[in-house]
């Protein structure tokens, strides 16, 4: 018997991890273009995320680097958002014009019934002069106090008439 031990296998350092650089970024642009939903930062990402995931998934695939798989979540990420900012976008177009239609329709009914309305009451019209429902117009009376036209018998001005009503006769 020999004192040295049977032969065992060497220990081998496994191998060096390849670099993954372009992976990592496919996979954060990917990320970050789904988080954010605002179409001009998000297209852009998406963008950047499908084209450096292409790159490291064909490194991965020749032996020259690695990250795989973060480099196809990264490229399905960004597609996946390209896909929902166009969906999001058509709706939106959709949408706006379906119900502008209907809130461009909702205005015109309110326009005609008003206009309706004022015809059923003609010469009550609020805010035009000689109406007889503004008080202080030539049409009607003065309130007590509050003179309409100068010396019409308010508290700073005497009264020509008694009772302080200038259309009043004497």
């Amino acid at each position: 018997m020999s004192q040295f031990p049977p032969n065992q296998p060497m220990y081998q350092t496994p191998p060096a991890n390849k670099p993954a650089g372009m992976a990592i970024a496919s996979l954060v642009t990917g990320i970050i273009s789904m988080v954010i939903c605002i179409p001009y930062t998000a297209i852009p990402c998406a963008i950047v995320a499908i084209i450096l995931g292409a790159i490291a998934k064909g490194k991965a695939n020749r032996g020259e680097g690695g990250g795989g798989g973060m480099a196809k979540s990264g490229m399905i990420l960004g597609i996946v958002s390209i896909v929902l900012m166009i969906l999001f976008t058509v709706l939106a177009i959709v949408g706006f014009t379906m119900f502008g239609t209907q809130i461009q329709q909702m205005q015109q009914q309110q326009m005609r019934q008003m206009q309706q309305q004022q015809n059923n009451q003609p010469g009550m019209t609020p805010g035009t002069p000689n109406s007889p429902g503004m008080p202080g117009t030539p049409g009607m009376p003065a309130t007590p106090g509050t003179p309409s036209t100068p010396g019409a018998g308010g508290p700073e001005s005497p009264s020509p008439t008694p009772g302080g009503n200038p259309l009043a006769k004497p």
